[in-house]
């Protein structure tokens, strides 16, 4: 069974992110790009296939970190995945201020939050918003599975000498 999983579990998981790299191919996801003053982003779909497939190469990580992870270890590891989420996300509102801002008429910088908005939404390169997300998930999941299960004498000595 183990040698089973060990095949079955990467096959199911590479299958997984060529399918959410595909995305970019459906003709349905085509629809109007992200637009504003400023010009127009990547078509939908390639966003859409790109921000999938960071979360389908990063959530099974968490997933398994979650599975094998002490209940404070996993607290941590959540509370850092969360923290690299909103550190990018801030660094991308930050280099908006001070790199775009300041180049705009007055009539364009009233478009701030849409221009962070849509860098946020087009800058594929960086996973933040799916470490945000995953990380918070992360932490709202280990929440409720101690809450529904009794904590194990292992965790609590662990949580009485953090």
């Amino acid at each position: 069974m183990p040698l089973l999983k060990l095949i079955t579990v990467p096959a199911i998981w590479g299958a997984s992110l060529l399918g959410a790299l595909s995305l970019h191919h459906v003709t349905a996801l085509d629809g109007p790009s992200v637009c504003g003053p400023w010009g127009c982003g990547a078509p939908t779909s390639a966003l859409i296939s790109l921000h999938t497939s960071w979360a389908v190469a990063l959530w099974p990580l968490l997933g398994l970190a979650a599975r094998h992870g002490s209940v404070s270890r996993v607290k941590r590891l959540s509370q850092a995945i969360m923290g690299l989420g909103i550190a990018g996300l801030l660094f991308i509102v930050l280099w908006q201020v001070f790199s775009w801002w300041p180049q705009q008429s007055e009539y364009m910088q009233g478009f701030l939050l849409q221009r962070c908005g849509f860098v946020i939404v087009t800058t594929t390169d960086w996973p933040f918003m799916q470490l945000l997300s995953g990380g918070s998930v992360l932490l709202l999941w280990q929440r409720w599975k101690n809450s529904s299960t009794p904590v194990h004498s292992d965790d609590a000595l662990e949580a009485v000498s953090a």
